[in-house]
């Protein structure tokens, strides 16, 4: 039996934008990710790192992230081992209220610490800002789809070794993040 139009009146009444968008979707004010791009980069080092990510949502249209990552990695041709650990913290603007969907402006700070192992050199500091642009989108709940574009600013005066060049990021960075629901895919009934 399908609802009179009065009961469907009834429902968009007392639903506010705010609800319907909270029901319909798994962002609601904050987001756990872990940033596969450090194992990536470690793999590719012949060593391993992982990254993890918080974003909270402050106010309608604003949100801080804080970023954590290290990685571990021993360069080919090369005597030595090479460590990093990074902090970061991201402020965002979502312009349209959507939460921490759609359209979003960001800056942001980030700091790596890097330690060489078996190495003359003692470490090195690199702190970079990083303006970005980006547009999340969920797809029917089950994931989140982040298209960003940045530029990296490297305010520290750091020569990087040869053999640690690698773990320093471009100036230009663009891409596409995947965040999943994992509670929708492990147990599609909620």
């Amino acid at each position: 039996m399908l609802p009179s139009l009065h009961s469907i009146e009834k429902i968009t009444q007392t639903d506010s934008p705010s609800e319907i968008l909270k029901n319909s979707s798994f962002i609601e004010n904050s987001i756990f990710s872990l940033d596969t791009s450090y194992t990536l980069t470690g793999l590719k080092n012949n060593g391993w790192g992982l990254g993890f990510s918080y974003e909270h949502l402050l106010t309608d249209f604003w949100s801080i992230k804080g970023k954590f990552s290290h990685m571990t990695v021993w360069p080919a041709d090369y005597d030595v081992i090479i460590t990093t650990v990074g902090i970061g913290l991201d402020s965002y603007l979502y312009p349209f209220n959507k939460k921490l969907n759609w359209l979003y402006l960001g800056f942001g700070i980030s700091t790596d610490f890097i330690n060489y192992i078996s190495s003359k050199e003692s470490g090195d500091t690199i702190i970079d800002l990083f303006p970005q642009i980006g547009w999340k989108q969920n797809i029917k709940n089950y994931v989140l789809i982040d298209f960003f574009y940045g530029y990296r600013i490297t305010i520290s005066n750091n020569n990087l070794p040869d053999y640690a060049k690698d773990l320093k990021k471009n100036n230009n960075e663009f891409g596409i993040r995947f965040k999943l629901n994992l509670k929708k895919i492990f147990n599609p009934k909620t």
